[in-house]
C-alpha cells in the first residue's frame, strides 16, 4: 500500500474519530454549576490518532492541510514555537540542547505540539540553548 493510500485511510479514520469525539464531548459538556469535565480517555486517544496521521502526512500537503482543518474544527491548535522564546515545560519537551544562544531559550522546533483549549495534548519537541 502506498504512502498516499495509507494517509488517505488515516484521514478517513481521523474524520470518523472526530465525529465520535464530537458526540463524546457533547455528552460530557459541563452543565451549569457542574464541576469541569476532564477530557474522556476515548476523546484523548481519538485526537492522538488524528495528530499521528498529521505527522505521517508530511509528503502529502493536501492531506496535511485537510487534517489541520479537521483538528482546527475540533478546537485543537498547534503550539506556536518561535526561536528565542523562553522554554516553557508546560508546552515544550526538550529533545536536545545546543551550546550557544541565551540559556533556557528555544533554538528551534523538531516536532509540532498541540493544545485543546488550555490543555496540552502533546508538547512541542524543541532544541534548547544552553548558553
Amino acid at each position: 500500500m502506498s504512502l498516499i493510500a495509507v494517509v488517505g485511510v488515516a484521514l478517513l479514520l481521523g474524520i470518523a474519530a472526530l465525529a465520535v469525539l464530537g458526540i463524546v464531548l457533547a455528552l460530557t459538556r459541563p452543565r451549569r454549576h457542574a464541576e469541569p469535565v476532564v477530557m474522556p480517555e476515548l476523546a484523548r486517544r481519538l485526537l492522538s490518532g488524528v495528530i499521528s496521521a498529521h505527522d505521517l502526512s508530511g509528503d502529502a500537503p493536501q492531506v496535511r492541510a485537510q487534517l489541520e482543518q479537521v483538528l482546527k474544527s475540533a478546537g485543537v491548535r498547534a503550539i506556536e514555537v518561535d526561536a528565542g522564546t523562553l522554554f516553557d515545560p508546560s508546552k515544550h519537551f526538550v529533545l536536545g540542547t545546543e551550546v550557544g544562544g541565551i540559556a533556557g531559550t528555544v533554538m528551534g522546533e523538531v516536532r509540532t505540539g498541540w493544545v485543546l483549549a488550555e490543555e496540552t495534548l502533546r508538547p512541542a519537541e524543541v532544541i534548547v540553548w544552553t548558553g
